[in-house]
């Protein structure tokens, strides 16, 4: 059973590399406060090859609830509005399943509790980027189709 585990680990590190080295490797924006969780994010993206960006809006967006507690609800709505739509990973001290259900509410995806575990950072990339992937190129083909029209 483990060589199964190891062969699949492999390929799918395998199909990763293929894809940062043709260029489409994930790219997320993170409004959040400078600081230790900052430099650990920054730290987790650097050593898998992608890209953390702060000034540009991307297919993924980490918010960082605590940076303002009292607005996050409202931000993640906004942000989960744009179009083409992101996938938002809210960042909290704290997670439990009524979070989980009032940022999936308002939009949101996913929570990622800081710190961090590494594992966790690179799994909810890793299926963000897979959703946003499947959500452009659905509406590429039903752009091509005539089905659909460009986002106003």
């Amino acid at each position: 059973m483990g060589t199964v585990v190891n062969q699949i680990q492999s390929l799918v590190s395998l199909m990763w590399r293929r894809r940062q080295e043709r260029g489409n490797c994930p790219r997320a924006m993170a409004i959040m406060s400078d600081g230790p969780a900052r430099a650990e994010l920054e730290a987790i993206f650097r050593e898998a090859g992608w890209e953390l960006v702060t000034e540009a809006v991307a297919p993924l967006i980490f918010y960082e609830r605590e940076a303002n507690p009292s607005r996050w609800r409202e931000a993640v709505c906004e942000l989960s509005a744009l179009s083409p739509r992101p996938y938002v990973i809210l960042l909290s001290n704290s997670s439990d399943q009524n979070l989980w259900e009032e940022l999936v509410t308002c939009g949101g995806s996913d929570v990622l509790r800081m710190p961090f575990e590494t594992e966790a950072v690179l799994r909810a990339v890793r299926t963000g980027w897979a959703f946003w992937l499947t959500e452009r190129r659905v509406r590429e083909q039903g752009l091509a189709r005539g089905r659909g029209r460009p986002p106003s």
